[in-house]
């Protein structure tokens, strides 16, 4: 039981750094696109990386975080399901918990399977680590 408690912990606390690197490289994302839209592009000569650099760490980071978010889902659960009264105490947790692993599930399929836009990504992940502050 202490092991799935530690397991849980450490997959959520990953979970929460994957979800503030992802924020912060959203921001970057937002900003340069922000600056490029404006043609304001000599600012960006030598402090930003490319767009396609930032794409790529971006969904990198949402795809790890999402992965120890769902074993961390999971490992909660286990720990839920051998003792009955946490879920009287924390309910509204495992539910925002949910909800919050439904809209990174969500910000992945849009851009991996429908192709929506980076912005988009972006602005999901942005919105998503505000969420996860929330839990």
């Amino acid at each position: 039981m202490t092991s799935l408690v530690s397991f849980h912990i450490y997959t959520a606390f990953t979970s929460h750094i994957s979800a503030l690197f992802a924020m912060i490289l959203s921001f970057f994302f937002l900003s340069q696109h922000y600056l490029l839209k404006n043609k304001k592009s000599i600012i960006l000569e030598n402090s930003f990386p490319s767009l396609e650099v930032l794409r790529k760490s971006l969904f990198f980071s949402l795809f790890f975080g999402f992965i120890l978010l769902s074993l961390s889902l999971i490992s909660g659960f286990f720990f839920v399901y051998q003792d009955s009264s946490l879920f009287e105490k924390v309910p509204g947790k495992i539910i925002w918990a949910i909800f919050l692993w439904l809209w990174y599930i969500a910000a992945l399929l849009l851009y991996k399977w429908l192709y929506t836009s980076r912005k988009i990504l972006s602005v999901m992940t942005f919105v998503g680590f505000f969420l996860f502050l929330l839990a």
